[in-house]
């Protein structure tokens, strides 16, 4: 399979929102609902509603307060936002994503110049195996009706080949992932907030692989440790000097960690 990336908004960018600016938060976003379903007036039609309807020219209220924000892509409450410069970067077909217009007047000037709006991808691909990947759904082991819940290790299909730059997989269709040109694109352009991660080594292993603008660097215990910035939980469940039972208490339920521990180890 080629170089596939799990992406997603960097902690730095997400830290950014926990403060106050003049008593209110840094960050407030408001979703515009439409009533008019005339199926069912009861129905709540939203971008999150899981009907499609018409959609209102403006979906979102962004407020924005931090004066110096201009990242280029960040999350807030479930939507992706990306900035005018990201959508050039990513420079993506119509049938594979579209972009939301949000109301940003109440922004600070500098991030309602980004002029960001709320991306949302319309592909699905196979690309992980739900056999061989290691997750837990709800309370109880897979299969469960509630679906993927917490992600320990994805394991992709031995004959997956991706055929677009941006999608969510089948399976865990929480989780957006892009092809190695995309990531190339995003990081030539100078584009921020944005990261690509091997979702290969996602929540249990002792190295992380990600993509960086001077290609691919890793992260853990085999890399240089002035570059080493851990991601807890990193758990090498292969290392048999590892106490048992550090490792139920890292998630505090023991059940579960002796599952994954067996799945891991298969």
């Amino acid at each position: 399979m080629k170089d596939v990336w799990s992406l997603s908004a960097t902690l730095e960018t997400n830290m950014r929102f926990g403060v106050y600016v003049d008593g209110q938060n840094a960050i407030e976003v408001s979703h515009f609902v439409d009533f008019s379903d005339d199926e069912d007036p009861d129905v709540q039609i939203g971008i999150f509603g899981g009907h499609m309807g018409e959609q209102l020219t403006e979906s979102a209220t962004l407020i924005l307060r931090l004066e110096d924000f201009d990242v280029d892509y960040f999350t807030w409450g479930g939507p992706m936002f990306v900035s005018e410069r990201m959508r050039q970067a990513m420079a993506l077909d119509s049938s594979e994503v579209r972009y939301i217009d949000v109301d940003d007047s109440q922004s600070a000037p500098l991030p309602r110049s980004k002029k960001y709006k709320i991306m949302e991808p319309l592909v699905y691909e196979d690309l992980m195996d739900p056999e061989k990947s290691v997750y837990w759904a709800g309370s109880i082991p897979p299969p469960s009706e509630f679906g993927p819940h917490e992600i320990y290790k994805f394991v992709s299909h031995p004959d997956a080949a991706p055929t677009h730059d941006l999608f969510y997989d089948k399976f865990f269709a929480t989780f957006v992932f892009c092809s190695d040109q995309l990531a190339d694109r995003v990081l030539s352009a100078g584009c921020t907030g944005m990261e690509f991660t091997d979702p290969r080594g996602y929540r249990c292993a002792d190295v992380q692989r990600r993509r960086t603008l001077h290609g691919i660097e890793v992260y853990g215990e085999k890399a240089d440790p002035e570059e080493y910035r851990p991601t807890p939980p990193i758990i090498d469940v292969y290392d048999e000097s590892v106490d048992p039972d550090l490792l139920r208490a890292i998630l505090g339920d023991k059940d579960k960690m002796d599952w994954i521990i067996s799945r891991l180890k298969e």
